[in-house]
């Protein structure tokens, strides 16, 4: 069976369905031309495509094949020619009448963000303007017109290209105080043994502009550094008895208050951040060197009871000249 070839427009509105084989094609080529059509190739073999194409701005095609044959005479060719001639004919008359004669092309201006241009076009739409210029447009572009608007003459297509902007915002986030019971001091003591830092959230947001206002926003990235915690311990044991002036180069606790009153107003808790610390004033060295690691890192981070005994100590082995300007002015030298 010889390969067959149906004649039908671009839009599919001939009036009727022509199926024809190759040798019928072609004998249906003289009137085709004569009728205004473009035909290619101009000779051929079954199975080869056959185009024809009307000097009218409406396109028609033969193309093909299917499994079907009508005929192959000169007669079904005439047929096929009027057909098309006379589709091309309606098709161009009711363009011209329903939306005017348009100039094939015409001069249109393209605005591209900063760029400017003229051009002269065939395209019927914006977009199939856009389309044959190679416009390429991203989500958020704008254009000043609908993409179904028919083009006249000097008109101008505007878009809008979006602006994408990082953008870059921290939030701080609170610190927490955790208050912590302990038998290691004494009851009323409250000391903080970790200080507390905030904590920091990082956002990166994608921004979208388009003529300079906001038209989507995105995260796009995000770092949390995490606050640390206060710490403050809360004694709970009760305070030891108070121990007797004895002339064993001790002092009753009595000295060690009227003393703290002088060094620090009697506030034991006290860090002063000048290097003495604590109800008495150690220096941290002197802490250290007698032994008051056994309790706390530093003098103020100890209760009042531990500070005493380490001042008794201190006592023992530097005198009252330990605390110079308090135990002159308290008459204890």
């Amino acid at each position: 069976m010889p390969n067959l070839y149906e004649l039908r427009s671009a839009r599919g509105r001939l009036p009727s369905r022509r199926v024809v084989a190759v040798a019928t094609m072609f004998a249906a080529l003289p009137l085709l031309a004569a009728a205004a059509f473009a035909v290619a190739p101009a000779t051929g073999d079954d199975g080869t495509p056959v185009a024809a194409t009307t000097a009218t701005p409406t396109p028609d095609r033969i193309a093909g094949p299917i499994d079907e044959s009508i005929g192959d005479d000169e007669a079904e060719a005439q047929r096929i020619s009027a057909l098309a001639a006379a589709e091309a004919h309606d098709e161009s008359s009711r363009d011209l009448g329903s939306r005017g004669a348009h100039p094939p092309v015409i001069p249109v201006t393209l605005v591209d963000g900063d760029e400017e241009a003229e051009v002269e076009t065939a395209a019927r739409t914006v977009e199939a303007f856009l389309a044959v210029e190679d416009v390429e447009l991203d989500e958020h572009d704008r254009v000043d017109a609908d993409p179904e608007e028919v083009l006249s003459e000097d008109d101008t297509v505007e878009i809008a290209r979006a602006e994408t902007v990082e953008e870059v915002r921290t939030e701080a986030l609170a610190y927490e105080t955790v208050r912590r019971e302990t038998e290691d001091r004494e009851r009323g003591d409250e000391v903080v043994v970790q200080s507390g830092q905030p904590g920091e959230r990082e956002i990166v947001e994608e921004v979208v502009f388009v003529e300079g206002d906001e038209e989507a926003r995105e995260v796009v990235d995000e770092s949390v550094a995490e606050p640390v915690n206060e710490v403050v311990e809360v004694g709970t044991s009760e305070p030891a008895a108070a121990a007797s002036n004895t002339g064993g180069g001790g002092a009753g606790s009595g000295v060690w208050d009227r003393l703290a009153e002088c060094e620090s107003n009697g506030n034991w808790s006290i860090n002063t951040g000048n290097g003495y610390y604590g109800g008495l004033q150690f220096h941290a060295n002197t802490w250290a060197r007698y032994g008051g690691h056994e309790y706390a890192p530093n003098a103020h981070q100890a209760t009042r009871a531990q500070q005493i005994a380490i001042a008794e100590r201190t006592l023992q082995s530097e005198g009252w000249g330990a605390w110079p300007a308090c135990s002159s002015k308290l008459g204890l030298r």
